[in-house]
């Protein structure tokens, strides 16, 4: 008789990530599966059947050995699905828009009632940004949605994603269905929106090798506020720092009027629940750009007196969610060396990520650390920077490479009534202090000057 498992997926952009965990909640271990030959059509943008077919394998390679309860799909936000002759693609959050500001102005209100500031990202912005032709092509939801209807049969999405798609509306938490019809989709088209944690329906048996109708799948949340739900028994405020940046935190009473600063995503209709949070595109990718720079990645701290980064060379999300802006040097003189510049690189991405964790600070639990993972967490400089100018402690888990799947399992056992405990261990603390904030109000100030001379076109 086969052991009966809680089963999370991850989709990620780079492979594919499981936690199982047993029927009594205890986190039984880790799979990955990493993408081979991705067959991008163009940047960011797949074929749906791809990213089945690895989870098929998977979901099989489980069902060998386990009795599958239940399985949670948390998936990269902001996708869009193409309808074309070939079968349908995946335009992911990282495929390449043209930015239409005549269309954010007759639609990007649209976008902040559903909780998201106005930016190529999101899959509603694709949308009204494209041509008419190929609106026609676009369907109203994304990945996530493909790969559930693939295991059951039924169009569903969860409200995190639903809201970070941009065709949602935060005081309904329900489908913006004025928005829709000026898109030109009919709502029968629309995924049902439920709860992460409720069951969405029963697998087809067709659906993988070994599948059987008695296990249900969940939507799970979103791959970001996944890895948030999985440090819930920690801190419900995370963020990350990798190649690009995020913050995120969980409150029953958001700003709603502040979706032009911070995204702001639902969780559950009844009770309700949000998530806020913010991304940076300029996280360590803006250490690789160094390096092609000939400047040397150096973990170090040191006065470098007027001299000044503002790293925006993807232009900038949170807080200014422009693609105008550009990275500048302030400051330069003949004495200034590499190793200045190599250190206020580390500054300036550690002053972004603390810009982000500000504005969150005042909706999180007094009593919440910030949990940080990535592996921006392994410079000292950027923990040393960034704690110096936050009000919130830091906090270090011992492992966090499968948060988002271990969200997911956390959610398919919720739905079956079973309750799955992470059991995170905290490593390090890093207090809060004062340090770098003198410094960091001289960035910001100086960020706040610059990016209102890009955005008018001065610069």
């Amino acid at each position: 008789m086969k052991e009966k498992v809680l089963v999370g997926l991850d989709i990620g952009t780079s492979g594919l990530k499981i936690t199982l965990a047993d029927a009594k909640g205890r986190i039984k271990g880790h799979l990955k599966f990493e993408y081979q030959n991705l067959p991008e059509q163009q940047v960011g943008v797949v074929p749906v059947s791809y990213y089945g077919g690895i989870v098929k394998q998977a979901l099989t390679k489980v069902a060998a050995r386990y009795e599958l309860l239940a399985i949670a799909v948390t998936t990269q936000m902001y996708s869009i699905c193409e309808k074309t002759s070939e079968g349908i693609l995946v335009w992911q959050w990282n495929s390449l828009v043209q930015r239409s500001k005549d269309q954010e102005k007759l639609y990007g209100s649209e976008l902040l009632k559903s909780g998201c500031p106005v930016d190529t990202i999101y899959g509603g912005y694709k949308w009204f940004a494209a041509s008419e032709q190929k609106r026609r092509s676009f369907l109203p939801y994304g990945l996530k949605e493909c790969l559930i209807k693939m295991l059951t049969g039924q169009l569903v999405s969860d409200y995190t994603t639903a809201s970070a798609s941009g065709w949602f509306d935060l005081n309904s938490m329900d489908w913006n269905h004025s928005f829709l019809e000026k898109l030109g989709c009919a709502s029968p088209e629309m995924p049902k929106l439920i709860r992460h944690n409720e069951i969405a329906a029963r697998v087809l048996p067709e659906a993988f090798e070994g599948a059987s109708g008695d296990t249900v799948v969940v939507p799970g949340l979103g791959d970001g506020p996944a890895a948030s739900y999985a440090c819930k028994d920690v801190s419900g405020f995370c963020g990350n720092v990798g190649t690009s940046m995020a913050c995120r935190v969980f409150t029953s009473q958001p700003d709603l009027t502040k979706a032009d600063e911070m995204w702001i995503y639902g969780v559950s209709a009844q009770p309700k629940l949000y998530i806020a949070g913010g991304i940076s595109s300029n996280g360590c990718t803006v250490f690789h750009w160094g390096e092609k720079m000939g400047i040397e990645r150096l973990d170090l701290l040191r006065d470098t007196g007027d001299l000044m980064f503002l790293p925006w060379i993807n232009g900038e999300r949170m807080p200014y969610w422009s693609s105008d802006l550009r990275g500048t040097f302030l400051g330069l003189t003949t004495a200034t060396s590499k190793e200045d510049i190599a250190c206020v690189m580390q500054k300036a991405v550690s002053f972004t990520l603390a810009t982000m964790i500000k504005k969150l600070e005042p909706y999180k639990k007094a009593k919440d650390v910030l949990v940080l993972a990535g592996g921006g967490i392994n410079s000292q400089t950027i923990l040393t920077v960034t704690s110096g100018c936050i009000d919130s402690d830091i906090a270090i888990l011992e492992d966090s490479d499968y948060l988002c799947s271990t969200g997911a399992v956390i959610s398919a056992g919720e739905a079956v009534g079973i309750a799955v405990e992470p059991h995170n261990k905290i490593t390090r603390i890093i207090p809060a202090n004062q340090n770098f904030k003198k410094e960091l109000d001289r960035w910001q100030q100086a960020g706040e000057c610059l990016a209102e001379l890009y955005q008018k076109g001065i610069l």
